[in-house]
């Protein structure tokens, strides 16, 4: 089967790893499948058979049997063009477009009843070309239990098909003694779900209270500078591999998201045997599903409103590192991450494969 995954433009996120996972596999496997992008930013390694278009159209010179969509903007320019449309949704697109006009309406500029109008008028027509969108694919593949169940609200079913990670071999990578606890958060602090500023507030606080040493990696662009200033290192645009080997030889991976499509960065977190401190939202309580709905705590959870209540779980995450309990939620959490290996994955992508419709 040839298959063409097309991202209209292709820059460094969780998402875009995703894909590039989906074509490495596919093509393992015995099928043709290939990237295809119309802008690339130049800093991203591509390790998988890529593309570039000069426009959407040009997808059908690739002569697919399937075209798998992954931002829901473009579904509207790629259905006129393709035999078979399948869209990998890998995000709530509802809910967070809900954060993002939130963010918004705390602005200056539409603090007035004018300007909370416009906001008022533009969030019911992106609304409305979101469902628009949704109408289109002939498939939906959901990456996540949560999405598969945002997807049914619609009124679309959806096959799953499991993220996967992708680690490199250990070269003999571990955590130094604590004091101090080194921290990773990882997330782009332009993305108002991610929830970046709670995040170093949290952070600020708990630096009051224990030696910390705290690495911020964005996915997008890099911390202005009075966010840096609450970080020891500030790192963009970092390679997969390089992202690993800082996890392995870091104690906690913290993540104060309001929402998550999945959640990679903590999985991969609990793979390198990090203890994980995630806000408490439901896509952070569905990972042991899979793993045939393992019982025992493998991570901790804070208030992602509240920096206070972070910053507490951070502080006892940090001084009860090496105590027996933290152990357990630890091993917990490798065994859990064990679930998203790569023969899983490929043969949820085989039986996806296998439900696929005829072409139109």
């Amino acid at each position: 089967m040839r298959l063409v995954y097309f991202i209209s433009s292709f820059s460094l996120s969780g998402g875009t790893l995703v894909l590039m996972r989906h074509v490495r596999a596919l093509n393992e496997m015995g099928h043709e499948a290939v990237l295809a992008f119309l802008k690339q930013d130049d800093s991203y390694e591509i390790d998988v058979p890529t593309q570039k278009l000069e426009s959407v159209s040009a997808v059908r010179d690739l002569q697919p049997d399937v075209v798998v969509a992954c931002h829901y903007p473009d579904l509207p320019r790629l259905r006129p063009h393709v035999p078979l449309l399948v869209f990998l949704v890998q995000s709530r697109h509802v809910e967070e477009m809900g954060y993002y006009y939130e963010a918004e309406r705390s602005r200056a500029k539409y603090a007035w009843p004018l300007g909370r109008l416009v906001l008022g008028m533009r969030q019911s027509r992106d609304m409305a070309a979101l469902k628009k969108a949704y109408s289109l694919p002939d498939v939906f593949w959901s990456v996540s239990w949560n999405i598969e169940a945002s997807l049914k609200s619609m009124g679309h079913a959806s096959r799953m098909v499991r993220n996967v990670l992708n680690l490199p071999p250990r070269q003999g990578e571990s955590a130094p003694p604590i004091p101090p606890c080194r921290i990773v958060m990882v997330g782009s602090h332009a993305v108002p779900f991610k929830n970046i500023r709670l995040g170093l507030e949290a952070l600020k606080l708990l630096r009051q209270r224990t030696p910390v040493f705290i690495t911020h990696v964005s996915t997008g662009e890099p911390l202005p500078a009075d966010l840096a200033a609450y970080v020891d290192e500030s790192l963009h645009c970092l390679p997969h591999d390089a992202l690993i080997r800082l996890c392995r030889t870091s104690h906690i991976l913290f993540s104060p998201s309001l929402m998550e499509g999945f959640g990679l960065p903590a999985v991969e977190g609990m793979a390198c045997g990090m203890l994980c401190v995630l806000s408490d939202i439901p896509e952070y309580h569905m990972f042991h599903r899979g793993a045939g709905g393992k019982q025992g705590l493998y991570a901790l959870y804070g208030n992602p409103r509240d920096a206070e209540d972070m910053a507490r779980v951070l502080e006892m995450a940090c001084r009860e590192y090496a105590s027996p309990v933290m152990d357990s939620i630890r091993q917990n959490g490798v065994e859990v991450a064990a679930w998203y290996a790569e023969d899983g994955f490929k043969a949820d992508l085989a039986a996806a494969l296998e439900e696929l419709p005829a072409s139109k």
